[in-house]
């Protein structure tokens, strides 16, 4: 596997992404890994990892305005999110990067993954899967608790933009506004996941597409990238093998 630093422009401002590019490949589709609020590509970084070595080739991005990413812009609402998650499809197919993508996202990222999906589709552009880490309806209600606030106020400075609070808001009425999914889907819950609990993420998996896959891993909210990284994988497999 090699890695190779990435470059992407969205409404004029640089997204900082890095390639993960297999030794050998066993599909040429394209998997986009999209971080949660507050993180950064890093994040990923072991999944990303995981599926390349296994032949599957990935790319991360840090998302704009996050601090701990080295991308400009600004996180203003969820949906500059979304436009980030499409401007690294378009940049990439129009560098012969593949002509076929799956979006994989987590929280915040899942969210902007479904989001750009749509959109991606309805311009003729291949979205093969979608899947959706950690991410359910009314995401305010997890963040409204003591474990909830306690985060918010510890991270609250992570990214530039609109405040912690204002975000977590703003986001209940984007996750009701997502289009449903009409491409292969996996949603992913973590057992002890006190923010986005899988009855939450179960109930947007139910409203966007009823017939998508769905996994339960033993982790909590931070750690799903890297605890659901071979189920994830052992999906993938089979998605991509359908003709």
């Amino acid at each position: 596997m090699r890695l190779q630093p990435v470059q992407f422009t969205c409404d004029g401002y640089p997204l900082a992404g890095l390639r993960y590019v297999p030794s050998e490949f066993v599909a040429s589709c394209t998997t986009v890994l999209v971080h949660g609020y507050t993180a950064g590509k890093y994040s990923l970084d072991g999944l990303a990892g995981y599926l390349a070595l296994r032949g599957l080739p990935c790319v991360t991005v840090d998302l704009a305005g996050h601090k701990l990413g080295s991308s400009g812009g600004s996180m203003s609402t969820p949906q500059v999110a979304a436009d980030n998650v499409i401007a690294v499809v378009r940049s990439l197919r129009r560098e012969a990067q593949g002509d076929d993508f799956v979006l994989c996202g987590h929280s915040l990222g899942a969210a902007a993954c479904i989001s750009a999906a749509s959109s991606l589709l309805e311009h003729n552009i291949d979205v093969k899967a979608v899947i959706a880490m950690a991410m359910g309806d009314n995401p305010s209600h997890g963040f409204s608790s003591m474990v909830g606030k306690k985060m918010l106020e510890q991270r609250s400075d992570y990214v530039t933009g609109a405040s912690a609070e204002q975000f977590i808001a703003q986001l209940d009425g984007f996750i009701r506004d997502l289009p449903p999914i009409t491409c292969p889907a996996l949603f992913v819950a973590a057992r002890q996941d006190v923010l986005l609990p899988t009855g939450s993420v179960f109930a947007l998996a139910d409203r966007l597409n009823p017939h998508c896959d769905r996994q339960i891993i033993s982790s909590s909210h931070m750690d799903l990238p890297d605890t659901a990284r071979a189920s994830i994988h052992g999906w993938l497999k089979t998605v991509l093998a359908t003709p």
